[in-house]
C-alpha cells in the first residue's frame, strides 16, 4: 500500500510476494465503485492452476483499477511499484486503524 494523498491509497503486490509466487497469468479485482473492507480479500491472482488472494490493508471504495495489469498480469512481476499497481482506493481511514 502506498498513500497517494490524504484519502487515496494505491494497493498492489510487493516484489517479495511476486517473486515467491512466480509470474502471474490472471488477476481478478472488484469493479470500480465497489467497497472493500480491511482484512477481506481484494485481489485474486492466478499462476496457471494455482490461485492466491490478497487482503485489503484498509477499507475504502475502489476509484481506479489498473487496466494494464488486467490485460497483462505479468506486469506485476516486472514492475510492481510503478506500473504494476492494482487498485486505487478512496478511504477516510487512510492509516488502516479500525
Amino acid at each position: 500500500m502506498k498513500i497517494e494523498d490524504r484519502n487515496t491509497v494505491r494497493i498492489g503486490i510487493d516484489d517479495f510476494a511476486s517473486r515467491v509466487l512466480g509470474k502471474f497469468t490472471a488477476i481478478k479485482t472488484p469493479l470500480m465503485g465497489k467497497q472493500v473492507f480491511q482484512g477481506e480479500n481484494a485481489i485474486h491472482i492466478s499462476r496457471n492452476e494455482h490461485k492466491a488472494s490478497f487482503l485489503s490493508p484498509v477499507s475504502g471504495v475502489i476509484t481506479e483499477v489498473n487496466s494494464q495489469v488486467n490485460q497483462n498480469p505479468g506486469l506485476i512481476n516486472h514492475d510492481p511499484y510503478i506500473d504494476g499497481w492494482v487498485l486505487n482506493l478512496y478511504t477516510i481511514n487512510v492509516y488502516g486503524f479500525k
